[in-house]
């Protein structure tokens, strides 16, 4: 009997514990980057410049501003993050329309002002760059849309 209780009081610790939030109440899980599985609006980040930076960007809405997600895979520094007007990450543009968190350990999450819906509009990408320089060349790129 006491067996049973700990086998349950360890199995409700730890799926709570994917529906966790970070102190700014952005979702944390174990699911593709870095959020519980399905939560939020996911859309895959490409490497771009043959970086080999692949990742997931979350968005997820909160009113006048979206709480957005970044992660890649193998990135031990930090990257910078912008999203700028463009639709396609073959021509990323350089109007800056917010600027996340930069990636820590391949992990960011920030808010930014602008609403969900407006980044889903087919007019957003999310562009990560090597490092936190101004003068960065891009390395990953998700395109946003509904």
């Amino acid at each position: 009997m006491k067996i049973t209780i700990a086998i349950i009081i360890a199995a409700l610790l730890t799926s709570s514990n994917a529906f966790a939030r970070s102190p700014s109440g952005i979702p944390v899980g174990a699911g593709p980057g870095g959020v519980p599985f399905g939560a939020g609006t996911q859309r895959g980040m490409q490497d771009v410049n043959n970086s080999g930076q692949n990742g997931f960007v979350t968005l997820f809405a909160r009113g006048a501003r979206t709480a957005v997600v970044v992660a890649l895979e193998g990135v031990h520094h930090d990257e910078r993050i912008a999203i700028v007007r463009g639709t396609s990450c073959a021509a990323i543009g350089s109007t800056v329309a917010a600027a996340p968190a930069p990636l820590h350990r391949g992990i960011s999450r920030s808010y930014v002002p602008i609403t969900m819906a407006r980044l889903l509009s087919g007019n957003y990408l999310t562009v990560v760059y090597g490092n936190t320089r101004p003068s960065a060349r891009p390395v990953a790129c998700g395109e946003l849309y509904s």
